[in-house]
């Protein structure tokens, strides 16, 4: 595929998966996880464009399977959710409705027939297994991974798709990583056909500053994930973050542009300015979910807020109606609506906020709505409750109903390393647990 701007890589992809449905072409596609957060944005973007942009073995121009398609595992309406994401965009010329979203599928019930199964091939970033429906239809077409996650074990290596599953701080650290030589092999052949009055160095310069872009969207991922730097840094985070940077200094109208520290602070601000969006959004918009070998399904919104935060906010959004609501308390009803909706087992939210001291704070609510799991998560506290630094909350009076008291326990986590990507591991294992 010829280079093109970010913004026109995206529209081809849409346009792609209409013509892979049309005629029933093979198509490749690159999705992050379900949250769909900064993290999977980049990183599925970075990876396919790289991947669309140079020659593959096997592989004909103008075909579908010439292009790998980022899609965000959302909606199209839930872009809106995540406010990062308007701040990062017009750093990289796309528009929010460029993003290419699961809106862009047929509807899931006709997905198997319209987008059959054997022409279409998967490969996750920032996750190691395809969960939900898609999963169901696609799980044994995932030919590739790239994840910082722990790892499941459920897709096997394949010939001619990177399968690198590490710990790292952000997932777009090991893309960059991933995506390195054929990036260069890109930008040399671009430089030597300059050279030769192939191409106008004007062309060239245009690519640089479309590679600055693309490095700015893996930079946002890795500052975000590692809070400037600062934390769960990995030798990968560095290298990418050292690579990246060169990319952005080799585009002189980039580069003028972009300055780290005040980069980064424009995105934090994006990401925890959640005023403008009620409890059940809050709840939804950095969510996961997981269903377990004896069906129990766990779920975990993570929030960038205080629980006495969240409260705050819920009881101000809405009216108090005691008579229709079940606990009297928009928090709860909000949590509850939000769990009894996707047919949780056990609910939890983890947060992650600084103080006005700058000192970063977590908490971990868990409320078990199924009492066949009360044991598993007796279990849980009993293993993990010292190496997470459990500690009873008393920020506020939670007002939890008499009958629920033993199901929502809510707790200070002082090791505020550990965060769902560690936590989430440790709850599942206590779920399987016979």
């Amino acid at each position: 595929m010829p280079r093109q701007p970010l913004r026109q890589f995206l529209l081809l992809g849409k346009s792609t998966i209409q013509k892979a449905i049309r005629e029933s072409q093979m198509i490749t596609f690159v999705i992050g996880n379900e949250a769909a957060d900064l993290d999977s944005l980049a990183s599925s973007i970075l990876f396919a464009y790289i991947c669309s942009s140079v020659p593959r073995p096997g592989w004909r121009p103008g075909t579908t399977n010439a292009v790998y398609v980022p899609i965000l595992n959302i909606p199209a309406a839930d872009v809106r959710l995540r406010p990062e994401f308007l701040a990062l965009l017009p750093h990289t010329d796309v528009h929010p409705s460029d993003l290419i979203t699961l809106d862009d599928l047929p509807p899931v019930s006709e997905l198997p027939k319209k987008l059959k199964p054997e022409n279409a091939r998967w490969i996750l970033v920032d996750h190691n297994v395809l969960q939900g429906r898609l999963g169901e239809i696609y799980g044994s077409r995932v030919f590739g991974v790239i994840d910082h996650h722990e790892d499941e074990f459920v897709v096997p290596k394949t010939e001619g798709e990177p399968r690198l599953v590490r710990n790292s701080g952000s997932c777009a650290s090991l893309v960059a990583q991933v995506c390195w030589r054929d990036w260069e092999r890109l930008i040399a052949s671009e430089e030597e056909l300059a050279q030769h009055g192939m191409i106008a160095k004007a062309h060239v310069a245009d690519k640089r500053r479309w590679d600055a872009q693309l490095a700015k969207l893996a930079l946002a991922a890795i500052l975000i994930d590692t809070a400037n730097l600062t934390m769960k840094l990995t030798q990968y985070d560095i290298a990418a973050m050292q690579y990246l940077t060169v990319k952005i200094a080799n585009s002189a109208f980039s580069a003028i542009r972009y300055r780290r520290n005040a980069f980064y602070g424009e995105l934090r601000a994006a990401k925890e300015h959640l005023d403008g969006l009620e409890m059940r959004d809050i709840l939804r918009k950095d969510y996961k979910e997981w269903t377990e070998k004896n069906q129990k399904k766990v779920g975990i919104s993570s929030v960038v807020k205080s629980l006495s935060w969240q409260m705050e906010h819920a009881e101000s959004e809405t009216p108090r109606c005691d008579d229709g609501d079940k606990y009297g308390n928009v928090f709860l009803d909000s949590c509850h609506n939000h769990a009894r909706s996707r047919n949780l087992s056990v609910f939890a939210i983890m947060t992650a906020f600084t103080e006005s001291d700058g000192r970063l704070q977590r908490e971990l609510l868990i409320w078990v709505l199924d009492p066949d799991c009360a044991d598993h998560m007796k279990e849980f506290i009993q293993a993990n409750k010292e190496e997470l630094g459990l500690e009873h909350w008393r920020e506020r009076h939670l007002m939890v109903p008499k009958e629920e008291r033993d199901r929502i326990i809510v707790w200070k986590q002082k090791d505020v390393l550990k965060s769902r990507k560690q936590v989430a591991p440790l709850l599942r294992q206590s779920m399987n647990n016979a």
